[in-house]
């Protein structure tokens, strides 16, 4: 074979590679965009199939390492009896409960560890101090409040699942506690009205 075909070949093998390189690419690409996410082994659902249509209850803790209150002994069974009634509230009432941690402090490492023993959450946004996602859309801008932690927040959301499409309405604001006298005072409220309800 000569020098000229032998070069000929390597750029075709090198043409054909780039193109299947391209192709895959594509296809990645294309599913990204249809909303396509990874299919589990063993099933053909997509994570968007198995959102369902309902309430939300979404219950956020607001803490910071920092923030001597928030060290606060008795913030860790208060917490634990709330979510549990609120666990309960959300079946009674055919809602789903969500669990969420918001930590205020620096790095994202400081604040999920802190956050552990309060847990565990179903969603955890942390690090960036005030500027975090979390202090600006429940603090700040979308359900403005005290500038103090801890905090819990109660909101309220609806959900509409189809096929390929996802709508979420805009938060409910139910109730937010601040400090860890007026969390500890609402927990113990709020598991005397359930032991009283027939």
């Amino acid at each position: 074979m000569s020098k000229a075909s032998e070069r000929l070949l390597a750029i075709l093998g090198g043409a054909l590679a780039v193109v299947c390189i391209s192709l895959l690419i594509g296809v990645i690409v294309l599913r990204t965009l249809r909303g396509a996410g990874p299919v589990e082994e063993g099933t053909s659902e997509t994570p968007l199939a198995r959102v369902r249509t309902g309430t939300e209850l979404v219950a956020i803790y607001v803490t910071s390492s920092t923030c001597p209150a928030s060290r606060d002994a008795n913030l860790k069974p208060s917490l634990r009896s709330i979510r549990r009634q609120l666990a309960n509230q959300a079946i009674s009432e055919g809602k789903r409960l969500v669990w969420m941690g918001v930590a205020l402090d620096q790095t994202p490492e400081e604040g999920i560890e802190f956050l552990k023993p309060y847990g565990p959450f179903d969603e955890i946004l942390a690090g960036g101090s005030w500027l975090n996602t979390g202090s600006i859309d429940f603090l700040l801008r979308g359900k403005p409040g005290q500038l103090s932690t801890p905090q819990l927040i109660i909101l309220e959301r609806d959900i509409v699942a189809e096929k390929t499409t996802l709508s979420v309405t805009p938060d409910r604001l139910l109730m937010r506690k601040v400090g860890a006298s007026s969390i500890n005072a609402f927990a113990v409220d709020f598991d005397s009205e359930s032991n009283h309800q027939p």
